[in-house]
């Protein structure tokens, strides 16, 4: 086929140099379109066919080979090439075996001019039908690629409750366990066996609705396949006008079982999550209960500043409950922006408070991906109490933030390990340095630190109006210990 658009090449056989010259000007005069490569020997011929050609024009009686033998070779390479006979030896006999050789077209030589307005309107024609042909083909065999590669099946049927189906093409069989030829051949196999009994009416009704609206439809429905199993399937189709008059429905089914399956354990699994995450918090907010209870009754009867941090202790741990059933229920916690700062001293004083209490500190759970302050706390806090990794420490007296490196060359690990290597490293400024507090027992411990400057003091903690008490592992009630009886002074560390 010529490359240039609307071009049409023409190879024309003659073995009268002077009659085929003679042709190819007249056609080129009759259609601009038309553009005529001649040759007096078949063999020439033979090689030119690969040279873009639309058409082939030939004699019938030639030297070398006659008109319909050089027909045969052309069919051998170029099945659907058009050829026109174009003859000066006239005969029923000659055009009966032209046309069942397969010619496209058979004209006999006259004397008139006039035949060559009837040779080029033949050759137009014939051309154009066959480049009809090959964009169809062409159409029709990208389709077929694209139905052969869809994982389902596209159809045409009428708008009948028995879908009667016209078309069928594509993984049926494999879907429903139906050849094509079985659906298009029973008016009432779709309809009355292959879908659910109880899907019917659905399907019905939902492309009802369509047509009384645009015609386009979607639906999703269940099928009983050939050995008798439920599929689930999800088709989408379109209705097909011909003027007002509806004639067809074609569109595309494919199966979503799986898919089906997958969202059913998904619920499965959101409901045990639910109820999980449900009885984890009722479990956890009972004894949190009691904890705020009791710390309240503490704040009546001790006047303590460790009560502050245990009660924003509870609060904090309410939100991580609420966080962990919000995530659990919706998938997603409460966002709101939040200052780094405010959330970095947060999470130092709860790592200070940590390094001096008599336990490790332990990482807490947050929901992730929450930018909120509670979940940004959290992770500050555990963050940092993971890196610094502080054992439980006793309180210290002021010599020991300075004392010498033991024999292994390292120096003591204090809180902070923040201890100036010597004094007179030490800035001008005020600086945090250990100040005694009272114990509960009323001795004097070091080992708090807060910040003062040269020549002032901290004010003495208050202390509880009655003693509390705390139950030993033996049952009996005994006194808050002081600071002699819960640990003893070794190294720096508790026992």
């Amino acid at each position: 086929m010529s490359t240039i658009p609307g071009e049409i090449r023409v190879l024309h056989v003659d073995d009268d140099d002077a009659f085929a010259e003679l042709v190819a000007t007249y056609l080129e005069r009759e259609d601009d379109r038309i553009d005529v490569v001649t040759t007096t020997a078949v063999a020439d011929a033979v090689a030119a066919l690969d040279d873009d050609v639309d058409c082939v024009l030939a004699d019938y009686d030639m030297p070398d080979r006659t008109g319909i033998e050089f027909l045969e070779v052309v069919q051998e390479r170029y099945p659907d090439l058009p050829f026109v006979l174009f003859t000066g030896k006239g005969s029923e006999e000659i055009a009966s075996e032209a046309i069942s050789a397969g010619v496209t077209d058979y004209l006999q030589k006259g004397t008139g001019t006039e035949q060559y307005t009837l040779l080029a309107n033949r050759i137009v024609n014939a051309v154009e039908s066959y480049r009809s042909r090959r964009v169809l083909e062409e159409r029709k065999r990208r389709l077929e690629t694209l139905i052969d590669n869809l994982p389902g099946f596209v159809y045409r049927c009428e708008n009948d409750p028995g879908w009667p189906m016209e078309y069928v093409e594509g993984d049926c069989e494999q879907l429903t366990g139906y050849t094509a030829a079985e659906l298009e051949s029973d008016d009432s196999l779709w309809g009355e066996e292959v879908l659910h009994p109880d899907d019917r009416d659905h399907a019905w009704d939902v492309v009802q609705s369509a047509l009384a609206d645009d015609g386009q439809f979607e639906l999703t429905y269940r099928i009983v396949t050939q050995a008798g199993n439920i599929e689930w399937m999800w088709e989408r189709g379109q209705a097909i006008y011909e003027g007002d008059e509806l004639v067809a429905l074609e569109g595309f089914v494919t199966s979503i079982t799986d898919q089906k399956e997958h969202q059913r354990e998904l619920e499965r699994k959101n409901r045990r999550l639910d109820e999980f995450a449900t009885i984890v918090s009722h479990d956890l907010r009972n004894p949190l209960a009691v904890a705020s209870g009791h710390t309240e009754i503490a704040r009546e009867e001790c006047d303590s500043d460790h009560l502050d941090a245990v009660a924003d202790a509870h609060d904090r741990m309410r939100r991580l409950i609420e966080g962990l059933l919000d995530l659990a229920r919706d998938g997603e916690t409460t966002v709101e922006p939040v200052a780094l700062a405010s959330a970095a001293e947060y999470c130092r004083q709860n790592v200070a408070a940590s390094a001096n209490s008599s336990s490790k500190p332990t990482a807490s759970f947050a929901p992730t991906g929450a930018d909120s302050a509670n979940c940004s706390r959290t992770c500050f806090g555990t963050r940092s109490s993971t890196a610094l990794d502080v054992p439980p420490v006793a309180p210290l007296p002021e010599t020991a933030w300075s004392t010498a490196p033991r024999a292994t060359g390292r120096r003591p690990v204090t809180a902070w390990n923040t201890a100036p290597r010597a004094v007179a490293q030490r800035p001008t400024t005020p600086q945090a340095t250990s100040t005694p507090r009272p114990s509960p027992s009323g001795t004097s411990t070091a080992g708090s630190s807060s910040p003062t400057t040269a020549g002032e003091s901290t004010p003495a903690r208050g202390t509880c109006s009655r003693r509390a008490t705390r139950r030993t592992g033996a049952g009996r009630v005994s006194g808050w210990p002081s600071s002699g009886e819960s640990r003893k002074t070794t190294g720096g560390r508790s026992p």
